[in-house]
């Protein structure tokens, strides 16, 4: 059961409202099976949690590293930068630690997808692309998990949360564009953002926005695209919680439809790892939208209080946290 417990805590502990002990029961949630089914479940359920249970390494490998990745930026934080010799790839407006680490997750978040995560065989791939068929078009029918619906639609509001506190900072960006990464994203997740935000020049001054484009001003900027997405995620949260019914609380229920795809999906495992890498790559990102906001400016202990709070908030709390900050940051400089 401890086994169990940690696997549900790392996979789905971060999807907002959901409670954090989803492999916990003990919950009302459907009619007990007929006693004769039980034995089969049991099994079923068994080698779902051996399979999850031996992709763990892999697992905490790419996201524990995407961890590290923004610890240590957020760490740099404040600190003195030394100046970019003449021609110089690196320095203050990229840092090669930065780089470095990112890179690192990038290739062993492909290495991990491509060669260690379930879900290869024949009869898993053609299982894998009815799978995908539903969740496109029937997503919330009852015919595919609510958990799983929640996460893979929510990897649809987490690039436009990117979009909203990278792309004011996308003018003249260089080795690599903002906008063909940055929205290549919807499609490839942490995929195709990493390397830019891996090369990506930083942004976190006063007025170093430059000229926003009509998107970037009034569909982004806008506090009606925030509370959109702000709906669209409590919808999403409430559907899983209950496992397909609003209004009902059924975590239990829900982790046991999620764990069997999860442990044979491609799809459903690997998106659940970009979500949690999305996560985890969001604290540099908000750290720069604010300074350029002119809030989270100097050292983090040399923040006010409210500011502190903000930012653990935001930082800490996937895709709702995200949500807040587009709701409660305040205009660029150029706006006011």
């Amino acid at each position: 059961m401890a086994r169990r417990s940690a696997l549900g805590l790392l996979l789905l502990g971060g999807l907002g409202l959901l409670p954090l002990a989803l492999p916990f029961s003990g919950f009302p949630t459907t009619p007990r099976p007929p006693q004769r089914l039980l034995p089969r479940r049991a099994a079923v359920e068994s080698e779902a949690l051996q399979v999850a249970q031996s992709s763990l390494p892999g697992i905490s490998t790419v996201v524990l590293g995407a961890l590290a990745a923004s610890t240590a930026q957020l760490a740099r934080a404040g600190q003195a930068q030394p100046q970019a010799g003449p021609g110089s790839f690196f320095g203050p407006e990229r840092w090669a630690g930065r780089t470095a680490a990112i890179a690192l997750v990038w290739v062993a978040f492909l290495g991990y997808s491509f060669f260690l995560a379930p879900g290869k065989g024949p009869e898993a791939q053609a299982a894998d692309q009815a799978l995908l068929n539903q969740v496109l078009s029937t997503p919330f029918d009852g015919s595919v998990s609510p958990l799983f619906v929640c996460i893979f639609n929510m990897l649809g509001i987490w690039p436009v949360i990117y979009s909203a506190t990278l792309l004011p900072g996308a003018e003249r960006q260089s080795p690599v564009p903002a906008y063909p990464l940055v929205f290549a994203s919807f499609f490839l997740g942490a995929f195709a953002l990493s390397p830019y935000l891996a090369l990506r020049e930083y942004r976190g001054t006063a007025g170093s926005s430059g000229n926003l484009d009509w998107f970037t001003g009034n569909f982004l900027e806008s506090r009606l695209t925030a509370l959109l997405l702000l709906a669209g995620a409590l919808y999403l949260s409430l559907f899983a919680l209950g496992n397909g019914v609003i209004g009902d609380v059924a975590p239990a229920a829900a982790w046991a439809s999620f764990l069997p795809i999860f442990t044979s999906s491609l799809t459903a495992h690997v998106s659940s790892v970009d979500f949690m890498v999305l996560w985890m790559f969001f604290g540099p990102v908000l750290l720069e939208d604010g300074r350029r906001r002119g809030v989270f400016v100097g050292k983090p202990d040399e923040w006010v209080t409210s500011e502190k709070a903000q930012f653990a908030l935001c930082a800490a709390l996937p895709v709702f946290g995200g949500v807040a900050w587009l709701l409660s940051r305040p205009p660029l400089p150029e706006q006011r």
